[in-house]
């Protein structure tokens, strides 16, 4: 083993891991799920770094009490970093699926799995089967059954390839596609680094693996955290940006139903309630919104009180979903308000000489136009079709949209 190039490889993962931390704490993170389980993350890849430095250094000296150590050392070694592999998986699993509850239930199976591989470590004090230190000169020493270690590593990979195979294979896999990239990268740079390692018992390659497996995360969620709304912690003007950009650079021709959204009475229940209520029922709608809309759906704020949903499905029943959403919340009456929406919808077609920024404007007008339009009916209204709004008769009793 090269001791000074395995030592380089450690220190220098934990000066960009420190720096990883130190950045990330400081910055407002929208989504705290995802941030906690990073942080989790970050920890124990951290704890495991820190144990092979130490081993690192003490390794080769005869004292006695370096055989103890060396022990400790390397049980919470493989403890943190079988635990840190695990994380990357429930990390890839979140940003993949964005759904919790889902993830939770990975969490759980693999702290299952953890507290066995665990077990079957402490069994290693009485068996030396995982590993063994020799006494005479302090050095580390691959065990008979060193294969179980190899599996406990490579779970939370398997374990990734079987839920996007298995993702593809339902008729709902959606999926982002940026944890497909991380998920391979993890596999690949890892898996790789870590069989030289393994074979040649060193960690010259698996750390600077590891470390460019977290940089890449971090970036990837300051990227997220820049499309994301700080306030209603859905799309904001530059993820709707981005999604305009991409359609409109689209050459295949696809259908998709755009809808603007605008709360009514806001600016009453900002001007007799307060900003600080006035942002809860922005925060409100927004929560309405993602539950009504699919994995496959695009939404984001547009601006002030309207916001914008993207679907590929037929407009009513989704605008039935909101409507039905909000009559509920409503009902409950939590709040000291109400929500209420009006909307304008049309159908944009890519690949064709339809411009994404004059359809928005169109879409804004006829959403203005139902917003008028309910004013003079006294809100009762039901789904009207692009069609009608867009009529003579309903701008005529509109007052002219």
């Amino acid at each position: 083993m090269n001791v000074t190039i395995s030592l380089n490889s450690v220190l220098g993962s934990l000066l960009l891991q420190i720096l990883i931390f130190a950045d990330y704490i400081r910055k407002y993170n929208t989504d705290v799920f995802q941030r906690k389980i990073f942080l989790q993350t970050l920890a124990f890849m951290f704890i495991t770094a820190v144990c092979d430095m130490l081993f690192l250094f003490f390794a080769g000296h005869t004292k006695t009490w370096v055989y103890h150590t060396l022990n400790a050392i390397t049980y919470l070694y493989f403890i943190c970093q079988t635990a840190g592999y695990f994380y990357l998986f429930i990390f890839v699993d979140y940003i993949a699926y964005k759904n919790p509850n889902r993830t939770r239930k990975f969490m759980r199976i693999s702290l299952v799995l953890m507290i066995i591989h665990t077990i079957i470590l402490l069994c290693n004090v009485k068996g030396e089967f995982y590993f063994f230190i020799s006494r005479d000169d302090n050095m580390y020493h691959y065990g008979s059954l060193y294969i179980i270690r190899v599996i406990a590593s490579a779970l939370p990979a398997v374990f990734i390839i079987f839920v996007f195979l298995y993702s593809l294979a339902v008729k709902d896999g959606k999926f982002e596609k940026t944890a497909v990239f991380i998920a391979l990268t993890y596999i690949l740079s890892v898996g790789v680094s870590s069989i030289f390692d393994i074979k040649r018992m060193t960690s010259s390659l698996v750390w600077p693996a590891i470390t460019a497996m977290l940089l890449y995360t971090y970036f990837f969620i300051i990227r997220q955290d820049a499309r994301i709304d700080s306030l209603t912690k859905i799309g904001n003007r530059f993820a709707l940006n981005e999604f305009i950009d991409k359609l409109s650079r689209l050459t295949t021709q696809e259908s998709w139903a755009i809808i603007m959204l605008d709360m009514d009475h806001f600016k009453e229940i900002n001007d007799t309630l307060g900003h600080t209520v006035g942002d809860m029922a922005l925060r409100d709608m927004a929560e309405i919104i993602k539950g009504s809309i699919g994995p496959a759906d695009f939404a984001a704020r547009y601006g002030g009180d309207e916001f914008v949903i993207a679907v590929k499905s037929d407009p009513p029943p989704l605008l039935a979903r909101l409507q039905e959403a909000i009559q509920r919340f409503n009902d409950q009456k939590k709040r000291s308000y109400q929500i209420q929406m009006s909307f304008g919808y049309d159908i944009f077609v890519t690949g064709t000489d339809q411009i994404v920024q004059d359809f928005l404007g169109h879409i804004d007008s006829l959403m203005y136009a139902q917003k008028k339009y309910k004013m003079n009916r006294r809100g009762k209204i039901s789904v009207l079709s692009p069609a009608f709004l867009d009529s003579d008769a309903a701008k005529k009793e509109a007052g002219g949209a």
